[in-house]
């Protein structure tokens, strides 16, 4: 079975707005001892140092989104494409092919290839990339909007005004929802959260 036809039989998308408790349930996962692939930490290794990636995106946007250990300074490049349509999508060009193909490399690290089973791929673009039908399903985090802001806030000590600003600038978890497989509402308690993964677990057998 090759690692394309894996992730579409095996592997779930989890996605969600930001703030909306992705994080949580996916390390909820992990202590059920499913494997969850973090997008993350595969963009972090795409874009290393010396990588084709880093390279790419030096190339592109210039020397100053290096740090001065020569690392690719996130918050700074994050600032650049943040309010640029273009700059975005470049770098999306970028990193995305590249991406995808460490999702398959890692599938292949990680044993899946030869012991197929249930697993997770944790990304907050997966509707916004047309990613949907590479997977066995998406299901999509969600909370209510003012409590997605206050967690926000909290989480990276940002003011109203910030939050609503990075907010606005993603596709609405509502809409995230609506097109999910399936929703896991986080505005309760974390034994609310666990009651309906489990049940989204127990369909999936």
């Amino acid at each position: 079975m090759s690692p394309q036809e894996l992730i579409r039989r095996y592997c779930i998308a989890l996605t969600g707005g930001i703030a909306t408790g992705k994080s949580t349930v996916a390390r909820m996962l992990r202590q059920l001892s499913y494997p969850v692939i973090d997008a993350d930490q595969l963009a972090r290794q795409v874009t290393a140092p010396d990588s084709p990636g880093l390279k790419a995106i030096v190339s592109r946007f210039g020397n100053d989104v290096l740090d001065d250990e020569g690392k690719l300074n996130r918050p700074l490049l994050g600032q650049l494409v943040f309010n640029d349509e273009r700059a975005r999508r470049d770098l999306e060009a970028i990193t995305h092919p590249l991406i995808k193909a460490a999702l398959l490399t890692e599938i292949e690290r990680l044993g899946l290839n030869e012991d197929p089973r249930l697993c997770f791929y944790e990304a907050s673009l997966i509707m916004e990339t047309g990613q949907e039908r590479a997977f066995r399903s998406v299901w999509a985090t969600f909370c209510t909007p003012s409590l997605q802001k206050q967690r926000l806030m909290q989480r990276d000590q940002l003011d109203q005004i910030k939050a609503d600003r990075i907010i606005s600038t993603q596709m609405p978890a509502k809409e995230k929802a609506d097109l999910a497989d399936a929703v896991i509402d986080t505005s309760g308690d974390i034994g609310l959260v666990a009651a309906q993964l489990d049940s989204l677990l127990s369909r999936e057998g």
